[in-house]
């Protein structure tokens, strides 16, 4: 039976069988952790929510099981349980179960949905599952290899963990300190001690990097000369309400994007990171993904993945390039949208070519 309906035939018992209501359900869970959940209402169904945006957090770190869990200790028997993402961009722990009562009979069976607990940003939840898969399996007692793609290997692997911008002091040659910022999302630890810095990509990602400083230079000259062009090519507009700048094209105009090459230098710094805090391999794909563990090799695969160790290695359509951009809108009451300094309303960002490809090259 589908989900549809089986919502229809738990919607039509409900009015028939008076033995067991939402709020007569929804108490008996909530009684589990009624620190996390309180009860949301929707016809048919048994909705349930966090209390409060900390219950959201500490929710988001939970894993389904632990759901099924709460439901059998209120006195349920789980029969199927579904996996909700809300959209593209934001991963939910949301899932809808399907319950039973012990005393009851299959007229009784209702939907439990635990509605957006812990939404998350789709990017941040593929991190998080790439380093709960690591530590599902490996440890300092039994080191494990972690495979993505066709041939990136890292062996001895005992654990990992989110690296949570971890920064370094390098000390310059006048004598002061300059903090760097690795762009290293996931690190991960090996039974020798080293750590491997690992920069997380969705298998979709078009963003490499924010543009606001490490193009602040070059973005200001691209600007100017944009400044200084004529109709009906591409060009910078002050617009009408005299506080922002567009970039447009045509006569009349009409907004476009516009994007320039990079050095490799910059590339680099964009991919991998500079200076003395440079990450040590870049691995897109789709993490979320359970992968295939072998516990006789003790190896952990995500066959589907791809890595990249230098800039070489990228595909043209991931080379990084500067672009630019129309600014999201701030809220301010200046009304100012988000942009480079001296000129909001134009922002910069470093991106994947194919990003780039309806763009027009300055």
């Amino acid at each position: 039976m589908s989900e549809k309906l089986l919502r229809e035939f738990v919607k039509a018992s409900l009015l028939a069988e008076r033995r067991m209501t939402k709020k007569s359900v929804a108490t008996a869970i909530i009684s589990q952790a009624p620190s996390l959940f309180k009860q949301g209402s929707k016809s048919g169904q048994v909705r349930i929510g966090p209390t409060t945006k900390e219950a959201s957090r500490e929710i988001a770190q939970m894993e389904q099981s632990a759901f099924i869990d709460i439901l059998t200790r209120a006195g349920f028997v789980v029969t199927d349980v579904y996996d909700r993402q809300d959209s593209k961009n934001t991963y939910s722990k949301s899932f809808t179960a399907y319950i039973v009562h012990p005393e009851g009979d299959e007229k009784q069976l209702i939907p439990v949905v635990f509605s957006k607990l812990g939404s998350t940003p789709v990017s941040i939840q593929n991190e998080r599952d790439l380093v709960s898969a690591v530590n599902e399996h490996a440890s300092k007692e039994s080191p494990i290899t972690v495979v993505v793609g066709p041939s990136w290997r890292q062996p001895d692997v005992v654990g990992a963990e989110p690296a949570g911008q971890t920064s370094i002091e390098v000390e310059q040659e006048d004598g002061s300190i300059r903090r760097e910022t690795s762009k290293a999302d996931v690190n991960f630890f090996t039974k020798d001690g080293d750590v491997v810095r690992v920069s997380v990509k969705m298998a979709n990602a078009q963003y490499w990097l924010s543009g606001d400083r490490k193009l602040k230079t070059k973005t200001l000259e691209v600007i100017s000369d944009l400044l200084s062009r004529q109709s009906p090519g591409v060009r910078v507009v002050r617009d009408a309400d005299k506080i922002n700048y567009s970039l447009v094209i045509g006569d009349p105009p009409k907004k476009t994007d516009a994007y320039f090459e990079l050095t490799e230098e910059e590339q680099e710094a964009a991919v991998f990171g500079g200076g003395s805090n440079p990450i040590d391999v870049v691995v897109r794909g789709d993490f979320i993904t359970r992968p295939a563990w072998n516990a006789d090799a003790k190896t952990l695969t995500w066959a589907a993945g791809k890595t990249y160790t230098e800039i070489g290695d990228l595909p043209a359509s991931d080379q990084p390039v500067g672009l630019l951009r129309t600014g999201e809108s701030t809220g301010r009451e200046d009304g100012k949208r988000r942009g480079v300094k001296g000129y909001p309303g134009i922002r910069p960002a470093i991106v994947a070519r194919a990003r780039a490809k309806n763009a027009i090259k300055v």
